[in-house]
């Protein structure tokens, strides 16, 4: 029995002054970064057993909370889901159905589902004294990863450094940030691919900053530098020419970051606009609604991936969610400033030679760091 759900809305601000944080892709070009938001969910039972979730908090985490704590805790609370992959899997789809009858399937409406879902599993894992991988069918792997976002700079050879350094930590494949002009693009990504050689796998993301006409152009560029896949070329609103994009040009293309829904993501795979899904458990209905979208992805032969963005909560649910259902997919290690990430639990997952590996430990293996919550509870951004 749910006694409790406790919302926890957490940020991180970045300094003012540094460029790289506040634009750290095209998207941010008009609308800097201010910093990292996420929600925290946090369920109990009768008995004490406390289950963590996560919720997509980007750009604005209050309005997550309020959605979880006004619509979505009153429905669960004081409820009966002792059978996670029963009970919950049937409330989960109502809910979802009802939530696209309102028009909230693409948005906070998911984000909250999500940090519900992943908090749930992981509060009837601890009850079966399991992992969450186990739970759901199969133990806990070490995952493949790729680390992003690695900036590129003003200048060839500081991009160069700056992708160097991460092979030299071990890593062995890089997400660049594109989207910049197709020349300039061109000229930083082939300087890094000359430095690094072609052993190392190099993905491009271009964070939605072309047109068809320009994505094609900056693809025929690129297309002898071995690049495993690009991502998100197009701009928000020609997404729908994705597929005529596709047809276009040899380098793969990924894409999925942004939607939440499981008709979203079967709208995407029907019309052959991807050869990758790129997916967050914290906006897709965590581990449930992840499971929806991996059985879409087997039905079109269209390879999953993992996005990196959030806590340490958030990657470490992914590596049990891929440990369950794609182990040899790749996952995202996620790099860019986030304080959070290393202090806002007593647990974190780890990292070696490009394999990443969740904690041990009943339900997620994660505990909050009481003492560290505090001072990403108090931040606020300075009205501008």
């Amino acid at each position: 029995m749910i006694k409790s759900i406790e919302v926890i809305t957490v940020k991180s601000i970045f300094d003012s002054k540094n460029q790289l944080l506040r634009h750290p892709a095209a998207h941010f070009a008009k609308f800097p970064r201010l910093g990292q938001e996420s929600v925290i969910v946090k369920i109990m039972d009768e008995k004490g057993n406390v289950g963590l979730g996560e919720a997509w908090g980007l750009p604005c985490a209050k309005s997550c909370a309020v959605f979880i704590e006004d619509y979505l805790a009153p429905l669960c609370q004081n409820t009966n889901y002792d059978d996670y992959l029963g009970t919950w899997q049937t409330q989960w789809q109502d809910i979802h159905n009802h939530l696209m009858t309102l028009g909230h399937v693409e948005g906070n409406g998911m984000d909250a589902l999500s940090g519900i879902d992943i908090a749930l599993a992981d509060l009837h894992a601890r009850q079966k004294k399991q992992s969450v991988a186990e739970m759901l069918g199969s133990k806990l792997k070490t995952i493949k990863t790729y680390v992003s976002p690695v900036m590129l700079h003003e200048e060839i050879i500081d991009s160069v450094k700056n992708a160097v350094q991460f092979i030299n930590e071990g890593h062995k494949g890089l997400k660049l940030k594109v989207g910049r002009g197709i020349e300039k693009d061109y000229d930083h990504v082939s300087a890094i691919r000359k430095a690094i050689g072609n052993d190392i796998s190099l993905f491009l993301d271009a964070n939605n900053a072309y047109n068809l006409q320009d994505s094609i152009a900056l693809a025929n560029h690129m297309e002898k530098l071995n690049i495993t896949w690009l991502e998100d070329p197009l701009k928000p609103e020609i997404q729908f020419e994705m597929s005529k994009l596709r047809e276009q040009i040899s380098i793969p293309i990924a894409s999925g970051e942004a939607l939440h829904a499981p008709a979203s993501f079967n709208q995407m795979l029907e019309s052959k606009s991807v050869d990758y899904l790129v997916v967050n458990i914290s906006r897709v209905g965590g581990f449930t609604g992840l499971k929806h979208i991996h059985d879409l992805c087997q039905k079109y032969n269209v390879a999953l991936s993992l996005h990196g963005v959030g806590t340490a909560l958030t990657q470490v649910a992914s590596i049990h969610a891929l440990s369950v259902l794609e182990p040899k997919a790749l996952m995202e290690w996620n790099v860019f400033y986030n304080p959070m990430r290393h202090e806002l639990f007593h647990q974190n997952p780890s990292i070696n030679k490009s394999f990443v590996f969740a904690p041990e430990g009943i339900g997620l293996g994660m505990t909050l760091n009481e003492s560290s919550l505090k001072q990403f509870q108090e931040c606020e951004y300075l009205a501008c």
